[in-house]
């Protein structure tokens, strides 16, 4: 974004002291890329990282120190002339050497759904320099017909026995759609092909995913959030507990794909809609509102099995409420993350990141991540206005933190 679209996204997180109408979104989020350094990479060199906001596409920047305003930002754009208009969510792959042999391509680096409800395949190559990643969109799908709110990879029992992923992606209409083929190297990792999974009864705006295990059998579980604060658990409708031994040898069919609905709860006290949600340890459920609400459940199987119009299946997965945490931030929650039992949430125009902690639901400690701007009204009282921090990026390595504000204030943190 340029300065003047940065300062009028302060304005996003104020808008009763703007004096126009004419708001710039900001930034959306940020991720840094994994990737290994290239074979000839500078002994300083750092992972690729991917920023998104009110643009078209995606800004790929060659680090995190490149993002800095004081840094010669250098960056590529991506997806910015396929007419899928902003980027709205993205989700990477784990790093993974599954390579087509026959066409010598790669597994997607990550995935991203547009505003106008395309998925699109990232692929990172190596340049011919050898000091650095050229990336190109590899293949894209237009399922959706309204914008793609989130991406999940959903855990699948694939040929032979193995456990893989399939990539799923949810939407403004409320449907889900699966990409079969998307991680497949025998099917070239196409994105030709996609599958409506289920169709919940308002807008999806969150979606998260994960895997339930009793003994030897397996459940896949998605869990959507609306605009009403309701959140809603779904599984497999052929699988009920996967039935079926993990090492028996199955085949994709277009019923592995569906899921039922088995569980509907409310995200907050107050009706809101559902803006973030994640599994932390597989069996923890964190939801987030628009009210800034947080709410931490647990996942647990009941013996009581659950009926849907195919017939019985069971045990229930379920979710028990563990800690309710009302107005943890003064607007909508945009970033939920986690290092181990320690979970870091920021929303409102507070400008903070707050940590809380996962075991017990206490706060632990705030950082102020917005210096905060002085506004003036048309009627020429002053404001001390503050920014939402939209993402993080969280380095063991290094042992910081980089917080990025919705008005493209970027600050590094170093844990004590």
């Amino acid at each position: 974004l340029s300065r003047v679209e940065e300062s009028s996204a302060l304005f996003y997180d104020n808008p009763e002291w703007s004096l126009t109408d004419d708001i710039s979104n900001g930034y959306f989020g940020m991720k840094i890329l994994h990737l290994p350094p290239p074979p000839d990479a500078a002994n300083d060199w750092q992972p690729p990282v991917v920023c998104h906001g009110d643009f078209n596409g995606i800004k790929i920047f060659n680090s995190v120190n490149a993002m800095f305003p004081n840094a010669q930002r250098r960056f590529v754009s991506l997806g910015d002339d396929e007419g899928g208009g902003q980027v709205l969510a993205l989700i990477q792959c784990d790093m993974s050497p599954l390579t087509n042999e026959q066409t010598n391509r790669n597994q997607p680096n990550f995935f991203i759904g547009f505003a106008s409800g395309r998925v699109a395949a990232v692929n990172a190559t190596i340049a011919e320099c050898g000091q650095k990643y050229n990336f190109s969109i590899s293949g894209f799908h237009d399922a959706h017909v309204n914008e793609v709110t989130s991406l999940v990879f959903v855990n699948d029992i694939a040929p032979g026995g193995k456990s893989g992923k399939l990539l799923y992606s949810g939407c403004g209409g409320g449907h889900v759609y699966c990409y079969p083929n998307a991680l497949s190297p025998e099917h070239n990792f196409s994105m030709d092909e996609s599958i409506l999974a289920f169709s919940s009864n308002g807008a999806i705006f969150s979606m998260t995913s994960t895997v339930v295990d009793i003994g030897d059998h397996s459940s896949s579980i998605i869990c959507t959030g609306d605009g009403e604060g309701k959140i809603r658990l779904w599984t497999r409708a052929d699988e009920g507990l996967l039935a079926r031994s993990l090492s028996e040898p199955v085949s994709l069919n277009q019923s592995e794909t569906k899921f039922v609905p088995i569980q509907v709860k409310q995200a907050g006290t107050r009706t809101g809609l559902v803006t973030r949600m994640k599994f932390v340890h597989n069996n923890l459920l964190v939801t987030c509102t628009n009210n800034g609400d947080l709410r931490i459940w647990k996942l647990q199987c009941c013996n009581k099995p659950y009926r849907y119009s195919g017939g019985e299946k069971g045990p229930k997965p379920q979710l028990e409420l563990k800690y309710d945490k009302m107005s943890l931030h003064n607007g909508a929650v945009e970033v939920v993350n986690n290092i181990g039992d320690i979970l870091l949430t920021s929303g409102g125009n507070d400008g903070q990141v707050i940590g809380v902690d996962l075991n017990t639901g206490l706060i632990l400690q705030s950082i102020d991540c917005h210096t905060g701007e002085n506004l003036q009204h048309r009627e020429g009282s002053t404001l001390l206005a503050k920014s939402c921090v939209v993402d993080i990026i969280l380095s063991g390595k290094e042992a910081s933190m980089i917080s990025l504000c919705r008005d493209g204030t970027l600050q590094r943190w170093s844990f004590a």
